[in-house]
């Protein structure tokens, strides 16, 4: 799992999950914080992108995207947006929500 912090075009921070071992139910229970002054978070995005490294007999260690998921407060997806909205409210508690790859 890759978490991109996302102005507008351009990506500001890159964090990285530790990788699983293949499995059908991913779960990550990683926290990831970042300082965000107030005043630029109706400009900036989470970026959640989840990836498979490859195993094939050809072709190994090449990176495939599964899907994508952006929270923001000016996401397309309510369930995202609400979640950016109660990260904002709560700075000092995790915020945990189900969220869908795109």
């Amino acid at each position: 799992m890759e978490i991109s912090l996302v102005n507008k075009s351009s990506t500001l921070k890159k964090m990285k999950t530790t990788n699983q071992i293949s499995n059908s139910y991913v779960s990550y229970g990683e926290t990831h914080i970042c300082d965000l002054p107030l005043k630029y978070s109706d400009r900036i995005c989470l970026v959640l992108t989840l990836k498979e490294i490859t195993q094939g007999k050809w072709i190994k260690g090449q990176e495939v995207v599964l899907g994508r998921a952006v929270i923001g407060g000016n996401s397309d997806d309510l369930n995202a947006a609400v979640h950016w909205n109660e990260m904002i409210e709560n700075t000092r508690s995790s915020v945990i929500k189900w969220q869908y790859l795109r």
